[in-house]
């Protein structure tokens, strides 16, 4: 990474991480539903600033589990690794990814949301295998569809609007 780059790349990241910590930890109470923020600024973030935002989460879950209260709720915890939200947690980094290398520089709300709905999809299966290695009991498919699935379209709607629809400066833009 040359001299010129760094700079964007760390203002990007610093950012994304901003983002993260004051926007993560909050949820929306909806019965039934579990619809926290995390997942949505992960899918923004890295939309909108790529491998900065990747970066960026594993910062995010390294400060929460050395004792920042910034995941879902204000937790933090580094014994979220030894419950069933581990996969998930530890699969952040993963669904940014999946998003820089699946955004193709396309444009307009549907790709996004069907971006945005990959992106979910993946944390799912990620955290579903790592917590099936891990030996945390599988939380169920019900649970899935019922449950996260309503959550995770509602964000990615939320998420596809805000990046079609909110201007970022040219000069942080991927």
């Amino acid at each position: 990474m040359s001299n010129d780059a760094v700079g964007p790349f760390v203002t990007k990241l610093v950012i994304s991480l901003i983002a993260l910590i004051l926007i993560g930890p909050l949820s929306i109470d909806i019965p039934t539903i579990p619809l926290t923020l995390q997942t949505f600024v992960l899918v923004v973030t890295a939309y909108w600033f790529r491998w900065s935002a990747v970066f960026a989460a594993v910062i995010y879950i390294l400060a929460g589990l050395a004792g920042l209260p910034i995941f879902s709720g204000f937790e933090a915890n580094p014994a979220i690794l030894l419950s069933p939200s581990a996969g998930f947690v530890i699969g952040f980094p993963v669904m940014s990814l999946s998003v820089v290398i699946l955004q193709n520089n396309s444009t307009g709300f549907f790709k996004a949301l069907m971006l945005f709905l990959v992106a979910h999809v993946t944390l799912i299966m990620f955290a579903v295998i790592y917590n099936y290695f891990a030996g945390f009991s599988f939380i169920g498919f019900t649970y899935i569809f019922l449950r996260l699935m309503p959550s995770l379209l509602i964000k990615s709607i939320l998420a596809s609007l805000v990046v079609n629809y909110v201007g970022v400066p040219k000069r942080l833009r991927a």
